[in-house]
């Protein structure tokens, strides 16, 4: 198959606004002249880009045996420079059924189909927003003088931009293996891959302020993903009434910075080469002052100026140079910071159950992350955070004289230095949340058919019935980093009618 494609857009956005009218019902958007509008703008944007490209693809299947899939594009885009627009993209892949050789005879009556595949290949991205991120553009505006009656117009220095701007490229490594076996019963899925992402635009390298002007993003980043993705199922009878099939799908991944042209200084609060995407730098914490006697003693004065006393957290100092600090923030030099934990959630799986016996049907689907730790904050989390806050029962658990194993540290509006990204207020955000349970019952033919319906099911749902996690009560794990909201539970009941 050979293909061809071409795209082309051109945006035209035209407004006008009026505001303070002094009579809404006259539809005037001339201010002062007729004395309805007393302010009013007009505006408009033009932009366009397009993009340009061919495909094959070819496809060999030899006795049904070996398979073999030819791919490559050339792509063009108008948001580049010329010499940097076009990009060629292929890629290739393979599969071998090894249960139709002739040597597997002997294992087909258990194992039906055996497929090992691999494939490599290339595609091509154009991250960029800007119609024109190549072209220098002068910026517009007005000065606070008036020429005449109007308003002088200014027009600024156009800004830096790169000429080198070209495309991302994400070459993807896979190798998989499909089983179906006993009697198409059990069936088995397994994908192992590696993905790298190559020429990332991220922004300019550092320079001085003397410079008077941002820095240009570029092509400066490359990023390597690996991880895996495997499926298992079951389906099976029990006698003639009784059906039931299980599902079960894990999956994880971790992706780790390979180049990063921009930060030479290695500073741990950019991304730097080696870097896991999703660890967090914080203090290891060793546990609370005793005494007030201790926490003046202790050199903490880096991490807050202020007055420490009995029941604030006392870090570890890990580089033995007797007080804690965080150095220069560089991975040479990083103080008494270290790598704490990692957001990214692992091991990511699903189990979906269900069985049918004599009319009633069972449906059950859990979801979950077995691995993955957080940090979080804000009123919801440490209760006393100002004045402002509303705290909850969990909140009162501070540390006082009397109740020194505490979870919280003494009260400090704002904190003091305790509120620092640390070990002991890691929460382990691993969680199973059963997202489904649906029962239904269908009545029997022989009951309906006489009021001439031909199918009668009673059912009742319910999603995020419960959740097995250690996460803070005031968080819900599945949602962090994307909605302060949490999920709600709901059950509903339903019937079904057939005519």
């Amino acid at each position: 198959m050979v293909g061809y494609n071409e795209e082309y857009k051109r945006n035209l956005a035209f407004g006008a606004t009026a505001r303070y009218q002094l009579d809404p019902t006259l539809e005037s958007l001339t201010p002062n002249n007729d004395f309805t509008a007393t302010s009013a703008s007009v505006y408009n944007t033009i932009n366009e880009w397009a993009v340009r490209g061919g495909f094959f693809r070819a496809n060999y299947d030899f006795r049904e045996k070996y398979l073999l899939q030819l791919i490559g594009r050339y792509d063009g885009t108008s948001r580049y420079a010329r010499g940097r627009r076009e990009v060629f993209t292929p890629s290739v892949s393979a599969a071998w059924r090894i249960s139709e050789e002739s040597f597997f005879a002997t294992a087909k009556p258990f194992i039906n189909e055996l497929k090992l595949r691999v494939s490599y290949g290339t595609l091509p991205n154009q991250l960029n927003n800007n119609s024109y991120p190549y072209i220098a553009s002068m910026p517009t505006g007005t000065t606070g003088y008036l020429f005449g009656n109007q308003q002088g117009v200014i027009v600024g220095a156009p800004g830096l931009v790169s000429a080198d701007f070209t495309w991302e490229k994400v070459t993807t490594a896979n190798i998989g293996l499909d089983v179906t076996a006993l009697k198409d019963r059990l069936t088995l899925n397994l994908d192992v891959y590696q993905r790298e992402t190559k020429d990332m635009i991220v922004a300019g390298m550092a320079v001085p302020a003397i410079l008077g002007t941002a820095v240009p993003a570029r092509n400066a980043a490359d990023l390597m993903n690996k991880g895996f993705e495997l499926a298992i199922g079951w389906r099976d009878q029990v006698g003639k009434d009784f059906k039931y099939n299980v599902t079960a799908v894990l999956s994880d991944y971790q992706a780790t910075i390979t180049r990063y042209d921009n930060n030479p200084k290695g500073n741990i609060g950019d991304r730097y080469v080696g870097e896991k995407l999703g660890e967090v730098w914080g203090f290891v914490t060793d546990g609370f002052f005793a005494t007030d006697a201790e926490a003046a003693a202790a050199d903490q004065g880096q991490i807050w100026s202020g007055k420490w006393l009995a029941g604030d957290i006392r870090y570890a100092d890990l580089n033995g140079d007797k007080k804690i600090d965080r150095g220069t923030s560089t991975l040479a030099d990083p103080g008494d910071q270290r790598v704490i934990g990692n957001t990214t959630p692992r091991y990511q799986f699903g189990l979906n159950l269900g069985f049918e016996y004599k009319g009633i049907d069972f449906t059950a689907f859990f979801q979950g992350v077995a691995k993955r730790d957080y940090w979080v904050g804000g009123n919801y989390f440490w209760g006393f955070d100002s004045e402002w806050s509303v705290p909850m029962v969990y909140h009162t658990d501070y540390w006082t004289p009397s109740n020194t194993g505490a979870y919280y540290p003494r009260l400090r509006f704002g904190g003091g230095g305790n509120f620092q990204t640390q070990t002991k207020y890691r929460q382990n955000a691993a969680y199973t949340r059963m997202k489904q349970l649906t029962v239904g019952y269908t009545l029997p033919e022989d009951w309906v058919r006489r009021a001439n319906i031909k199918r009668l099911r009673l059912y009742v749902t319910g999603q995020n019935l419960f959740t097995i996690t250690k996460m803070h009560k005031a968080f819900d794990p599945e949602l962090l980093g994307v909605a302060s909201y949490p999920l709600s539970t709901s059950v509903a009941f339903g019937l079904q009618l057939g005519l």
